[in-house]
């Protein structure tokens, strides 16, 4: 899968500052593709080869970089192709599925408001499912809706600053 360059990895930019969410094994090698200006692009190209020569020797950071970057695709793709309504309508059925087992629960005589008994599996799973929706929702949101500008993320200000 190709990005644009500017889609997710601006021309200029390798990582974010702070390196938020970048493993501590893999803070050594920022430096190193750093000196060596190693853009968006790049990066989305990059070989187990050229992050040797990064210094990047590890098998295991190498694949941990590999997979971030994969990751980042994954993301730019999801976020490319989802849009406003559909993200609305998961978060939506992901709020309804939720709520219909909790009101089924209560009607068929499951629920015991005082006893701390272990939650179901479904439960938990609808709880993760709305979370995951909720979080593509905003994650979107904070993309697209406004233009960057000097300050910091879009809607949310999501976005590490500089």
């Amino acid at each position: 899968m190709v990005l644009p360059e500017d889609s997710y990895f601006p021309s200029h930019a390798l990582l974010p500052v702070p390196h938020a969410g970048l493993d501590d094994c893999l803070q050594q090698y920022i430096k190193n593709f750093e000196r060596e200006k190693i853009n968006g692009e790049q990066l989305l190209h990059i070989t187990h080869q050229e992050l040797e020569e990064l210094g990047v020797t590890r098998i295991g950071h190498q694949e941990l970089i590999l997979e971030a970057v994969d990751l980042l695709c994954a993301l730019n793709y999801g976020l490319e192709t989802e849009n406003l309504r559909t993200l609305s309508h998961k978060l939506n059925a992901s709020a309804k599925n939720l709520q219909n087992f909790i009101t089924g629960r209560r009607r068929g005589g499951h629920y015991d408001g005082r006893a701390s008994r272990r939650l179901p599996n479904d439960f938990l799973t609808s709880v993760v499912d709305l979370i995951g929706a909720a979080k593509n929702l905003l994650a979107w949101l904070d993309r697209w809706v406004l233009p960057r500008g000097g300050g910091g993320g879009g809607v949310l200000g999501l976005e590490a600053e500089d």
